[in-house]
């Protein structure tokens, strides 16, 4: 069961979320509809540890994730998926981090190679140590 209490968010002196709870079953599938700056993403954001907040916590299967705001446990460790709008990168893992995140089986070797490879193969090598918010649009 994954379970948000109390969470609430706010950016300088706009509140976004204030005391946002809710609780899906293990298996569930659910929607979180609401108007365009309601707090959608937000909410999305935090639990999946992506953001922190003013306020909040997340329990997931009884394991806490987050409390009173700050996170106890890393993004890439949660077990949570979430589409995004836009990209899907982690803002706090480099690019080779964020390539060689879903091939993390293979060697230090092998996850080098495989990802020099991939740069060299759309024309981006030499970006692999910078972080999502230092890439132009077009990287």
């Amino acid at each position: 069961m994954l379970s948000v209490s109390n969470l609430s968010i706010s950016f300088d002196e706009s509140q976004v979320l204030e005391e946002f709870n809710l609780n899906v079953e293990s298996g569930d599938i659910f929607a979180l509809l609401g108007d365009s700056g309601s707090g959608k993403s937000s909410a999305l954001r935090f639990i999946a540890g992506l953001e922190n907040a003013k306020n909040g916590s997340v329990v997931l299967d009884g394991a806490n994730l987050s409390l009173n705001g700050a996170h106890s446990v890393k993004p890439e460790l949660r077990e949570i998926g979430m589409v995004f709008q836009d990209y899907a990168l982690f803002p706090h893992m480099t690019v080779f981090q964020n390539i060689s995140f879903s091939i993390d089986h293979l060697s230090k070797k092998s996850k080098t190679e495989k990802v020099t490879s991939l740069l060299e193969l759309i024309n981006l090598n030499g970006i692999e140590k910078k972080y999502p918010h230092q890439l132009s649009g077009g990287e």
